[in-house]
């Protein structure tokens, strides 16, 4: 009976998008963090908490822890401030195809799938003299959601699922500002600007620093307020530097709600990456297809640096001449802990395929290694290696459908002189979803989605998965 019932949901969680496959427009060319599952540090289920580190280096968690430079749906100016519009919605700085002169930006056409609504995204700050003047950018958006966990975990926990991580409870995620005076020399000249970003709601736990947000906030509240960016930029030519706090931009899904098309997050974008890092990044475009990264950070999740030594971040996208495939590469390696015996590198894979106007696809591989040394001799060597597979559909300007399939593996090896045990794992994840854009300024949002896994890791560790039905709604300001 079980194996019944799981054949079953999978099988309406698949046929309702492959119906959609038969769709007119699907095919022909376009027109143109530690151990398994931990949750970041900064995530407790009622706290703020960092993984001790041992003074033998150990990482040590409690129980408790928890497409190109435009996107194809998305106009210029909704482009700078993250708006939203059916399909993925991803800056300048995502692995995001793109493809020429197809534009559903205000979410409105003559074919009255919406009735009335604006045809340009109507924007809270747009009329303020002082900000025009000084060339500087305002806005923001109000993300809040629903998700229901029918077997109600006692630990008041859906992870690891996030950032809708409450199980039947509302949400206020995000209420977002911003101000940014973006540079831009045409390639030629010099330029200054920079931006800083401000959240309150219950996903600043997801990207808090230490030394920042933890000197602000208490250890109780699921509300924080995070400062995810503060960053100056100059650019040179076709040099960017960016000096301050900044987003780490690792991997396919964003932090910032706009630029994502489901509600919840992978397992890999929530453990195997920092959200932000405190640093210099530099970023230098060679042509229109290439562009290369490189700079230094302090760590993960780090405002203060607990030691001396500076991690390295680099990178680099390719984009083909047609815009329909990307390929974006990252790398991160630092000295985490304040005695810095472990090593936590990470690397991101991404390649983004437009397959036909309202088609496209794109898979990621993301992994995380922690090495540690201890005082004992003991070495420790974790390993996970999350793919991700993504699977998009234009069904027109008001309406967009996904899929989302994410397998986990890991590796927890440890050695002491000549013995080694080594415990694998494997998670799975597959998500359903819609987009409904009502206006150029809202997305509603709803999604299924089914986790299992080897282990007892679901509703406070009892059971091997979890099936949970959420909804949010993406305000754009």
């Amino acid at each position: 009976m079980k194996a019944l019932r799981r054949t079953s949901a999978l099988v309406s969680v698949f046929l309702p998008f492959f119906c959609l496959l038969c769709l007119p427009g699907i095919s022909g060319s376009a027109e143109m963090t530690g151990p398994a599952l931990q949750q970041p540090w900064s995530i407790q289920q009622t706290a703020l908490q960092k993984p001790a580190l041992a003074t033998d280096g150990a990482a040590v968690f409690t129980d408790n822890t928890t497409l190109s430079d435009e996107s194809p749906f998305v106009d210029d100016a909704a482009n700078d401030s993250d708006e939203y519009a059916p399909g993925l919605i991803l800056d300048e700085e995502s692995p995001q195809v793109a493809v020429e002169n197809v534009s559903f930006a205000s979410g409105c056409r003559s074919s009255g799938c919406q009735q009335g609504c604006r045809q340009e995204p109507w924007r809270l700050f747009d009329d303020v003299c002082l900000l025009q003047r000084s060339g500087i950018e305002a806005g923001g958006w109000l993300a809040q959601g629903f998700t229901a966990n029918f077997d109600r975990p006692p630990d008041r926990s859906n992870w690891p699922v996030g950032f809708n991580d409450r199980p039947n409870e509302y949400q206020m995620n995000q209420l977002w500002l911003y101000l940014e005076k973006p540079t831009d020399t045409g390639g030629c000249g010099v330029d200054v600007g920079g931006r800083v970003d401000l959240n309150f709601g219950t996903d600043s736990r997801y990207f808090t620093s230490y030394g920042l947000e933890d000197r602000w906030n208490g250890s109780t509240s699921d509300y924080e307020l995070a400062m995810p960016q503060l960053y100056m930029e100059v650019a040179i030519d076709d040099l960017s530097l960016k000096l301050g706090h900044f987003w780490s931009n690792f991997g396919y899904e964003h932090a910032a709600a706009p630029r994502n098309f489901f509600y919840s997050h992978a397992m890999g974008f929530l453990s195997n990456t920092s959200k932000t890092f405190t640093g210099l990044l530099g970023t230098y475009a060679l042509g229109d297809q290439l562009e290369f990264r490189g700079g230094f950070h302090r760590g993960w999740y780090n405002w203060e640096d607990e030691n001396n030594d500076l991690g390295f971040v680099g990178g680099g996208t390719w984009t083909s001449r047609d815009r329909r495939t990307t390929f974006t590469a990252d790398i991160s390696s630092s000295k985490e802990g304040s005695t810095a015996h472990h090593t936590w590198d990470s690397i991101a894979l991404v390649v983004t395929h437009r397959f036909s106007r309202r088609l496209q696809y794109a898979v990621e591989y993301l992994s995380f290694r922690d090495f540690g040394v201890h005082n004992s001799g003991l070495r420790t060597n974790y390993h996970s290696y999350p793919i991700s597979q993504y699977l998009i559909y234009d069904i027109n300007p008001c309406w967009a459908a996904a899929m989302r399939f994410e397998w986990w593996g890991e590796m927890d090896e440890t050695r002491l002189g000549a013995q080694r045990t080594a415990t694998p794992e494997n998670d799975y994840s597959l998500t359903w979803g819609l987009n409904w854009k009502p206006s150029a300024n809202l997305v509603v949002r709803p999604e299924v989605r089914w986790n299992w896994s080897s282990e007892n890791l679901y509703i406070d560790s009892s059971r091997t998965h979890q099936v949970l039905a959420a909804f949010d709604a993406v305000l754009t300001y």
